[in-house]
């Protein structure tokens, strides 16, 4: 495992890949158990261009804060897996934009929280592991945002639309996605 390095469970600090405690808050690191667990600096062998958007998992990330007659708000992390043609995982050059709004109880569209773009190409794309509420763990290859300013409202229900547009083609790639957290 040298030379890997995953999130704490506890804090989400990075550390080393072989790491039996965190040396920041002291949690007691599984390997491979932890369903929060996410491995980088594997190589990167993309396969074919990407067809579709297959997965993008969002979530808090960083600081929440309340503000004085304002919902509470937190950062966001978002991670976005390619695959190509044939459903097969892949990774891509081109540009990716990312858009984050809210919908509360009435189905009311708020402002945009969330407005970017960034070109990524495939040595930008990781090993992940990633896991759903109902405890099953898988990993993909992920390109990952992080952005722990607090801009996302934690009582409505936040869409997220991903468009990636592969270097040379005029045609973006597009998924959307809704949660409450």
């Amino acid at each position: 495992m040298t030379g890997t390095t995953i999130y704490c469970s506890s804090c989400g600090k990075i550390i080393a890949g072989d790491s039996t405690f965190c040396k920041y808050c002291g949690h007691q690191v599984y390997e491979g158990a932890s369903p929060s667990l996410m491995t980088y600096n594997e190589p990167v062998t993309p396969t074919n261009d990407p067809a579709y958007i297959s997965n993008v998992v969002f979530g808090e990330y960083g600081e929440t804060v309340k503000r004085f007659m304002d919902p509470v708000r937190t950062g966001l992390y978002i991670c976005v897996t390619l695959q190509d043609k044939d459903g097969v995982e892949t990774t891509g050059n081109g540009l990716l934009r990312v858009k984050c709004f809210g919908i509360d109880v009435r189905h009311i569209i708020s402002p945009v929280h969330f407005d970017s773009k960034v070109v990524i190409s495939n040595g930008d794309f990781k090993i992940m592991s990633f896991h759903n509420s109902h405890g099953h763990e898988w990993k993909s290859w992920a390109y990952e945002i992080k952005y722990g300013k607090p801009i996302v409202p934690k009582d409505e229900r936040n869409k997220l639309e991903v468009w990636f547009t592969p270097t040379g083609k005029r045609t973006a790639l597009y998924k959307y996605t809704e949660q409450y957290w």
